[in-house]
């Protein structure tokens, strides 16, 4: 296109040069944008992998949780096995021990009955000596 005077064709490469000039800002921001679009995607996966990688770790902070619990659960009802042997071996002992003493106090209690027995069987073996002396002595002084 011939324009006709220096002055238009200095207006002309004037506005081509604005032309050009709007075009690289325009591609300028254009890659901005690209750029920024790009570097959004890539923050966005590292916060779903951020946010995988979190709840990995709580499942496993969970299960490791759960497993401690188990084994504690575990272990105490071992201790309260163990525990209630403990207390039936130490029951079985006393209730022994228990017999023990009854039987010794039964067997202290029937010996001393018997002994009590025969002194009172010795008493009235005597006293019926004496009753049968002094059914002599009054049939002696009747006679007499």
């Amino acid at each position: 296109m011939m324009v006709g005077g220096a002055a238009q064709q200095a207006a002309l490469a004037c506005y081509r040069q604005d032309l050009s000039f709007c075009q690289e800002q325009v591609e300028q921001m254009v890659r901005e944008r690209d750029k920024a679009r790009q570097d959004l995607e890539k923050a966005e996966q590292r916060n779903l992998e951020f946010v995988k990688e979190t709840d990995d770790l709580h499942s496993a902070l969970e299960q490791l949780t759960e497993e401690k619990v188990r084994h504690l659960e575990q272990s105490y009802r071992g201790r309260l096995s163990l525990l209630r042997s403990e207390v039936e071996v130490e029951r079985e002992l006393f209730w022994e021990e228990a017999r023990r003493q009854r039987a010794g106090l039964e067997e202290d209690l029937r010996k001393r009955l018997q002994a009590k027995e025969t002194g009172l069987h010795e008493k009235l073996t005597l006293a019926l000596k004496e009753n049968s002396r002094l059914q002599e002595m009054t049939e002696v002084v009747e006679k007499l």
